[in-house]
């Protein structure tokens, strides 16, 4: 596969710059003598883990299945008792599977080789394609959750409470392989002026052929995800919080958009299935998680005012 180094290194930077940014900046005023005195920060693990799919704006039957695994460390710094950003570093990975049965096409504009304009109607069958991908992730996140006071939270045995979690994810994928593969691909032309059919001039172009399968990788690429996460947050002690929660993530792109061949391509020449790679058989393809993650923080402060706890 073939890219524009000079702008992925742009975007790449550019992005890294930003996040560093966000990170120093929050860190710097969680640190402030200020915000030091009234709200702690949290220092935390993570991991979970997801139920993995491709979305596809396709109004043709599909089905996509797969798991997805995230997992991390993360700071969060409180700008007040019910909210904070959150920042962290973490690795995560997918692997996805999508069948197709049928993906039509109609192109217009062809003749042949008597001068006679046809349109060209055709059909691959048994479509699948499938992605692995291995990638480090930067998430920065605002954070909300209810909270009140920790000797109120003791005295009423109350420990248990709500938080939410939104923002984004910049991952740096190292690692996406993908395969694809067609079962058979049929060629119909349909001639107007004669308005006849014509589906067996294999010659031509026109008939059944025998379909092809593929492989590539991509060596790095960037992928951003919204990122949605709630739960419950617990008190373990004065200084130890669980938090506990469903999350769910949307890419915003497709990682393999640059592979994928027009419908097209391989229709009206059928001689490209040699060479046979993804089909650009949706108008947008996105990736999709929804999982369980576990998250254990501990905040370094002693004062025994408010907590960035719940209830």
């Amino acid at each position: 596969m073939l890219y524009n180094k000079n702008k992925l290194t742009i975007r790449t930077k550019t992005w890294t710059t930003l996040l560093m940014l966000i990170f120093i900046s929050g860190f710097s005023i969680c640190h402030s003598p200020i915000m030091a005195q009234r709200f702690p920060y949290e220092l935390s693990l993570y991991g979970g883990g997801a139920y993995s799919f491709l979305n596809h704006s396709l109004s043709a039957s599909s089905t996509t299945t797969g798991y997805g695994a995230d997992a991390g460390v993360g700071f969060t710094c409180f700008f007040g008792p019910l909210w904070g950003l959150h920042v962290g570093a973490g690795f995560g990975l997918y692997d996805v599977q999508t069948k197709v049965k049928t993906v039509n096409n109609i192109a217009s504009g062809f003749f042949d080789s008597n001068g006679y304009e046809y349109e060209l109607h055709s059909t691959y069958y048994g479509y699948k394609e499938s992605q692995q991908a291995m990638f480090l992730n930067i998430p920065v996140l605002f954070q909300v959750q209810s909270t009140k006071n920790q000797a109120y939270q003791q005295r009423k045995g109350q420990r248990i409470g709500l938080y939410a979690m939104t923002g984004f994810k910049i991952c740096f994928v190292v690692k996406n392989n993908y395969q694809a593969q067609i079962d058979r691909l049929y060629n119909a032309g349909y001639y107007p002026f004669f308005n006849n059919w014509l589906d067996t001039q294999t010659f031509a172009g026109l008939g059944n052929f025998d379909g092809a399968n593929s492989s590539g990788k991509q060596s790095f690429n960037v992928l951003a995800i919204y990122t949605l996460e709630a739960g419950c947050k617990l008190l373990v002690s004065n200084s130890l919080f669980l938090y506990i929660g469903a999350y769910y993530d949307c890419g915003l792109h497709d990682l393999l958009k640059k592979s994928r061949q027009p419908l097209d391509y391989y229709a009206s020449k059928v001689e490209n299935l040699a060479d046979f790679t993804l089909l650009s058989f949706a108008k947008r393809v996105n990736y999709m998680a929804v999982g369980l993650k576990v998250r254990l923080a501990f905040t370094p402060s002693k004062k025994k005012g408010m907590l960035p706890c719940s209830f």
